[in-house]
């Protein structure tokens, strides 16, 4: 009954495009309902402060901030079960497309939707706030209302009758890219917003998320890694979707080469959305085989990854190679620091020094890293690392191998005979013994040896 503007059609499907448009900008994310497989999410967050750094193994780098593991639900019985919600977990996790195709769900034409009684509302928190400073209204029902009169989807007096009987499912995405001077008035905001009858869910990434405890009503849950059944569905999706099934014989195929022994170190990389893309397009790249090492995957994928930088174009230094160098050489320089999640001001200080800028500069050349490239990462406020530690590793090999003079192998085996014995470093060197493309058997030999 409510007094919404909708197409001048009655059909199903011009409903369905009408929301798509105002919701998430028409036909250029229109396929999120497509590509999206349903994440699970791990109940009871008790944050840990720093697992890697207690245990040194693998599993306990991505599990930094994550907390301890209660029981393990689908996510969409989670949304339909708790009215407030607030989603956190690790960069790349998929927390943005599961609010999203939350939204489009909503608006299916079919009866059996999501919620189809309820106006979906998609709005990043970092847009509330700049807009916020500029009225000095922190008032988010009163955001939320104009959004709708903006998206002609109503008028005023409808847009706020929605609001306050509590007829919409309010998505409010990345709490943690909120700028600190803003970020206190912001959870007011949301706080203020909770009290009122609406669905809520909130995401942010883990360790940036508010104290449980200032969130009364709240459920916390977050984003779990892929299990094998969802990394083969999401494998499907990406390319009968993406590519329009021009590339469906390659499904078997990618799922078949994930599974062998040889690719186990690839494999681990499955687990994020953001990563299983990245193989994805370098397996289409490779013309459907995976690479037969997995550096030869790593080099693909940075390669693939650092040309996004052309994007944003910050600095005429940056060239391919340059970029390159410069995480390499800070990816040694934290490996031996045995830094795996610098501090902000770490990273500043380092650019400022390599690239010979101002510390705003140096901000600007670390958040383009971050947004276009995803190769560096801020984990929780502050605090950054490389988005998985095989990648660190890849960067600290390549260093030592590419960039330490012409011939690399003296200070290859000084590195042998000083790490060797200290587990951390077996990776970065099995890496370098993959990267001595011209003599890979002297290397390998020599950590044989050892």
């Amino acid at each position: 009954n409510l007094r919404l503007k909708m197409p001048a059609s009655n059909s199903s499907v011009s409903i369905h495009q009408f929301f798509l448009d105002r919701l998430l900008g028409g036909e250029a994310l229109a396929p999120v309902d497509k590509i999206y497989i349903e994440l699970d999410v791990l109940t009871s967050l008790i944050c840990n402060s720093d697992p890697f750094q207690k245990t040194g193994d693998r599993q306990g780098f991505d599990q930094v901030g994550l907390g301890d593991v209660e029981r393990r639900q689908e996510a969409i019985s989670v949304v339909e079960e708790y009215q407030k919600l607030m989603v956190v977990g690790k960069p790349g996790a998929g927390k943005t497309t599961f609010l999203k195709s939350l939204a489009v769900e909503c608006i299916q034409p079919e009866p059996t939707s999501l919620f189809p009684d309820l106006v979906p509302l998609f709005v990043t928190l970092r847009d509330f706030a700049k807009a916020a400073r500029k009225t000095q209204s922190w008032d988010l029902v009163d955001y939320l209302a104009g959004v709708l009169v903006r998206w002609k989807v109503c008028d005023r007096a409808t847009a706020e009758e929605i609001l306050d009987q509590g007829r919409s499912l309010i998505l409010l995405d990345a709490m943690d890219e909120v700028s600190f001077e803003d970020l206190e008035a912001v959870i007011d905001a949301v706080r203020e917003l909770a009290d009122s009858p609406n669905r809520l869910i909130v995401t942010c990434r883990t360790q940036s998320h508010p104290d449980p405890e200032e969130f009364g009503g709240f459920i916390y849950v977050k984003v779990a890694d892929f299990t094998s059944a969802q990394v083969d569905q999401y494998v499907e999706n990406c390319f009968n979707t993406v590519d329009s099934g021009s590339q469906a014989s390659l499904i078997p195929k990618l799922q078949e080469q994930l599974c062998a022994t040889e690719n186990k170190r690839i494999a681990e990389l499955t687990t994020t959305p953001i990563l299983l893309n990245l193989i994805c397009l370098v397996f289409q790249d490779e013309q459907g085989n995976l690479p037969q090492k997995p550096f030869q995957l790593y080099k693909k994928g940075v390669r693939i990854l650092l040309e996004r930088l052309k994007r944003k174009p910050i600095d005429e230094r940056l060239t391919k190679s340059a970029k390159e160098k410069f995480l390499a050489d800070l990816a040694l320089m934290l490996f031996e620091k045995n830094d795996y999640f610098p501090e902000e001001r770490t990273l500043t200080e380092f650019i400022e020094t390599y690239f010979e800028v101002e510390g705003d500069i140096a901000i600007d050349f670390l958040r383009a890293f971050e947004t276009e490239t995803g190769l560096l990462i801020e984990r929780f406020s502050g605090v950054w690392s490389f988005s998985h530690l095989t990648l660190h590793e890849y960067f600290t090999a390549l260093k030592i191998f590419k960039f330490s003079g012409k011939d690399p192998r003296p200070e290859i085996d000084k590195r042998l005979e000083q790490h060797v014995v200290y587990e951390r470093w077996h990776e970065v060197l099995r890496l370098l013994g993959n990267l001595i493309d011209d003599q890979p058997s002297i290397a390998e030999q020599k950590y044989d040896e050892h």
